[in-house]
């Protein structure tokens, strides 16, 4: 078997997987220009991403810019540019783990995942499906937002779980079936003071 230069990262239960040194970004080796195919250039993204008139900003599809989103096929390529034409940075084989999407270019999506690792996905391959990943220890779910409700179960990190509900400090988790309350800052996945269901 020939040596293809991928290299095997253990992120967890994140599973990726980094390729050879074509996916490393280098200026002065890149034929990735923003005169070639729009400004892809952007700053750091957060929930407060406002317009000057106070309007929330939103991508070329039309919804907000930054967001959630999960990975929606079993294999995901990221991208060093949003084109098939750019080389693969990341092969990314865990479906549903959430990304956030903080630019958007044609059919493109340029996303952050949990640890901040950057790149450009098929929109495509991308689901609307609001999910979290447990981040840090093990993790009590509750049966309702309050810390001194009865723990339901216990969840460690890595474990990957639709976010039914976010309120306040709370978010409702469900994991095959089961389905508890965790404190918000617990999983990664929805920003901070945001509200939805």
């Amino acid at each position: 078997m020939q040596n293809t230069g991928a290299r095997f990262i253990d992120f967890g239960r994140i599973a990726c997987r980094r390729i050879g040194a074509q996916g490393v970004w280098n200026d002065a080796e890149s034929d990735w220009r923003p005169d070639r195919a729009g400004d892809f250039a952007a700053g750091p993204a957060t929930a407060a991403s406002i317009d000057a008139d106070g309007a929330q900003k939103l991508g070329a599809s039309g919804l907000p810019i930054p967001r959630f989103a999960s990975l929606g096929a079993s294999q995901v390529y990221m991208r060093t540019g949003p084109d098939q034409s750019y080389p693969v940075s990341w092969i990314y084989t865990r479906p549903e783990l959430p990304v956030e999407i903080i630019q958007e270019y044609g059919p493109w999506r340029r996303v952050r995942d949990l640890d901040g690792t950057e790149g450009w996905m098929n929109g495509n391959l991308l689901t609307d499906r609001r999910n979290g990943i447990v981040r840090g220890g093990i993790r009590n779910l509750y049966s309702a937002p309050k810390p001194d409700s009865p723990r339901v179960w216990r969840v460690e990190p890595g474990v990957i779980g639709r976010l039914v509900v976010c309120e306040d400090s709370w978010c409702q988790l469900s994991v095959d079936g089961k389905t508890g309350w965790i404190v918000r800052d617990q999983v990664w996945g929805t920003y901070p003071g945001e509200n939805f269901n």
